[in-house]
Formats: C-alpha cells, structure tokens, sequence
C-alpha cells in the first residue's frame, strides 16, 4: 500500500484499491480475506473480473459499477460502518456486483429487474446468503429510519 496524491492504492487481492484513508482499505481487505476462505470461487471472480475499486471521499452511502471498465465506485460514508459484521456485508455486495461484470462479458443483461433477480439467485452458498439477508436488512433499516 502506498500513498499518492491524496489517496492510498493498493493490490493486493487483484484489483486495484484507491481511498482516501487507510482504514478503507482494511475493511474491504477484511472482506476480501473472508470470502478467500469462505467461498473461494467468489473470491477467484472478484479477484478476476474486478479492475479497480475507487471509494470516493463522498458522504453518501451510494455506490455504482461500471461494468464495461470492471471498475466499482463507492462513497466512503459508506466505509464509516462500524458493525462487526460490516465485512461479511461487504463481502457479500462485492458478490452482487462481479456478478453483474460476468453478465455484461457474456453479453447478456447486467441492469433491470431480472438481472437483479438472476444474481440473487447465484448465492445459495448459506454463508453468503447470511450475510446477503444481513445486506438486506441493513438496507431495510437505513430507508426506514
């Protein structure tokens, strides 16, 4: 890891990381570790089909993927979580999101209602569904309060 213009980079797993702090990086190193030895064949698909994650010093909690770069834009409001289980979560939406790059490189729909509906039912592994359901609820939770 290393630091330039403002913003740690990093390498490690394959794509490339850039943050504002530190501390980004760790929790989505945290994630990407978890699904190394959790579900490795999610782990080989991030680590291949994902180019660069960029989470941008932004508060909001908005992310979006830019599948025809393999790259993931996410806001750093978003890496202030301070749940225990925040990585599994993470884990989990990194998941979702290599799923909709694979679609897009097989040429098929990676946007709109059923190609929301074919990702989720990827995940059958009951880990990654654990944490999805906890994806799910968290999300649930923020729109309602």
């Amino acid at each position: 890891m290393y630091k330039k213009n403002n913003f740690y980079i990093s390498q490690k797993y394959g794509p490339m990381i850039i943050a504002p702090k530190r501390q980004y990086i760790n929790k989505l190193s945290k994630a990407l570790c978890f699904l190394q030895a959790k579900d490795l064949k999610g782990f080989r698909r991030i680590t291949q089909n994902l180019k660069i994650i960029f989470i941008a010093p932004l508060k909001s909690t908005y992310n979006v993927l830019r599948v025809k770069d393999s790259a993931w834009l996410v806001c750093s409001q978003f890496f202030e979580e301070e749940n225990s289980l925040f990585y599994k979560y993470l884990a989990s939406l990194l998941s979702h999101e290599v799923q909709h790059v694979l679609q897009y490189k097989q040429g098929r729909k990676y946007t709109g209602y059923k190609a929301e509906k074919e990702v989720y039912l990827i995940f059958n592994s009951a880990l990654i569904l654990r944490a999805y359901k906890l994806r799910l609820c968290c999300f649930m939770v923020r729109w309602t309060i």
